[in-house]
């Protein structure tokens, strides 16, 4: 019986293991529904960010590539949006644009592919880019999100939400009559660009500079301008909450709902009011202030910290428990280390499920901050919460945090060992996940007995299924060894499986390779 658990356990392990792997360290694009995605940023208190792409879009396949997958980008955003991906290709099967869009009454779309779309968690759009973006250009763009994002007011609301038959889709998978064409290609708009300027007299610039490096600050808070408030300026002599400004230097007129009008006023009334050195401030009015922080997407951690130290006596109310629960969703402030540390009692009031996924986001959203500002001994502490927060399968779940945390900060010295150690005691039958990791070893580890090692899981993978990709990872593999006839050979194989299977595969590296192969070693050829 034992033995029968053991290999169960085994087994769940692998396979969240192969899933894990098979997946590529990026942005986490999700696919759900437009209602979920929002309660989902709603929850882990983001913003929302959608890429619309299509099938022959050049930027876009480039953007997966070397853009979504780059630290600084996939950091930020996999920090501060809950994003997902709609295929837009003219013959594309996917219709979540469709549900998306008809819940707005502007259009959505761009004349260029991609289309980079940014909401609230309210599902306000307020911000819309088209073209390909660089790595700099996405950061810019989403730290000028994160730190002002009703600059340019609100783009559009949502319309009253569809109705579903059936709880399905609103189109019931058929496709709609009024599909849009595909957009125009860049150079369609770039003459289309220049018609203008001969009619125009010229271009105007529309997008911002973007800067070398992005700001990882909380921003002040924004301040909203109206008829009722002429001047937001506040004399020099009132006492302010944490000494900063409430105004942002050139700050704009924007136009915002009422609601959120009246939280930045009542958020800057409240930087005013307080004081950390004051302990006989109003529990509920901290309450309030630090659940403003959160809802409008300012730095929290310092009021939740100052608010536990002065309810410690007490954190076994109710109310308290709920603030805790609520404010664990980083490792930076003590919110978490309360929950942790009386983890069964949650478990037992909110759901195993609710409370595992919780702590698994709050230590995920760390660890980035951990890869960004290269702090291990930031990682040590999510390291330690994995320990003892009595996660299930908590040991696939270590090694995912820790492959993501090597991989960030370029470890690969650390991040080698690790996968080695792991593949030796794991028996792992995907070739697509084989294939992946003998890629990463390829692409970024220098140590020779590393690289056999990464031979060895490759040609496992060949052997379960000879394909061209494996082949060519084979190749590069044995150019890395310096075994460039065994690579030309493996080069020649991956090009005859392309092209005897005729499935339109792109084979033009490969050729690449056999050329640079033949020209620097003189032609190899089968004995």
């Amino acid at each position: 019986m034992k033995r029968l658990i053991l290999l169960i356990s085994l087994c769940l392990l692998t396979t969240n293991f192969l899933q894990l792997s098979a997946q590529p360290v990026g942005i986490n694009f999700c696919h759900d529904s437009w209602e979920n995605l929002l309660q989902k940023a709603r929850n882990e208190g983001k913003y929302v960010f959608v890429e619309l792409y299509g099938n022959t879009c050049i930027h876009c396949r480039n953007m997966d590539t070397f853009v979504f997958t780059h630290p600084n980008v996939y950091i930020l955003y996999n920090q501060h949006f809950v994003s997902t991906k709609i295929n837009y290709s003219e013959d594309s099967q996917d219709f979540s644009y469709y549900e998306l869009a008809h819940s707005y009454s502007v259009d959505l779309s761009g004349e260029v592919l991609p289309v980079l779309l940014y909401f609230d968690y309210e599902g306000n759009l307020i911000r819309k880019e088209t073209g390909g973006k660089s790595i700099t250009d996405m950061i810019y763009i989403g730290n000028k999100v994160i730190t002002n994002p009703y600059e340019n007011g609100i783009i559009a609301g949502m319309n009253e939400p569809p109705a579903a038959s059936n709880g399905g889709s609103m189109y019931d998978g058929k496709q709609p009559s009024d599909r849009p064409t595909t957009p125009l290609t860049e150079r369609e708009v770039q003459v289309k660009n220049t018609q203008n300027y001969v009619q125009a007299g010229g271009f105007q610039s529309t997008s911002d500079p973007a800067p070398e490096f992005f700001n990882t600050q909380s921003p002040p808070p924004l301040v909203i301008k109206t008829p009722e408030q002429p001047s937001t300026r506040q004399p020099q002599d009132k006492p302010r909450f944490n000494d900063r400004p409430d105004v942002r230097a050139g700050s704009s007129v924007v136009v915002v709902s009422s609601q959120m009008e009246a939280d930045y006023k009542r958020l800057n009334e409240l930087r005013q009011y307080f004081r950390y050195s004051d302990t006989t401030t109003n529990q509920n009015t901290i309450i309030e202030y630090a659940y403003l922080l959160k809802k409008l997407h300012q730095a929290f951690n310092q009021v939740v910290n100052y608010y536990l130290e002065l309810e410690k006596a007490n954190l076994y109310k109710e109310q308290n428990k709920n603030f805790i629960y609520d404010f664990a969703i980083n490792l930076e402030n003590k919110a978490i280390d309360y929950l942790v540390a009386d983890i069964q009692y949650y478990k037992t009031r909110k759901g195993g499920e609710a409370v595992n996924s919780q702590v698994k986001n709050a230590i995920n959203y760390t660890v980035l901050t951990a890869i960004r500002e290269k702090d291990r001994k930031l990682f040590t502490k999510a390291e330690q919460v994995i320990y003892r927060s009595h996660l299930p399968n908590y040991e696939t779940f270590l090694f995912e945090m820790r492959s993501l945390f090597y991989q960030g900060i370029e470890d690969w010295s650390a991040y080698s060992k690790m996968v080695s150690r792991y593949m030796e005691e794991n028996t792992i039958s995907d070739p697509v996940v084989l294939n992946d990791i003998a890629l990463k070893f390829q692409r970024n580890v220098n140590d020779k007995k590393m690289l056999k090692k990464a031979i060895g899981w490759v040609q496992e993978s060949i052997r379960i299924e000879n394909e061209f990709y494996n082949n060519y990872t084979y190749a590069l593999l044995l150019v890395r060894t310096n075994e460039p006839q065994k690579a030309y050979s493996a080069a020649q194989n991956a090009i005859y499986v392309a092209q005897m299977r005729r499935d339109g595969t792109d084979i033009s590296a490969a050729l690449q390779l056999v050329d640079r192969l033949s020209s620097e070693f003189g032609d190899y050829h089968d004995d």
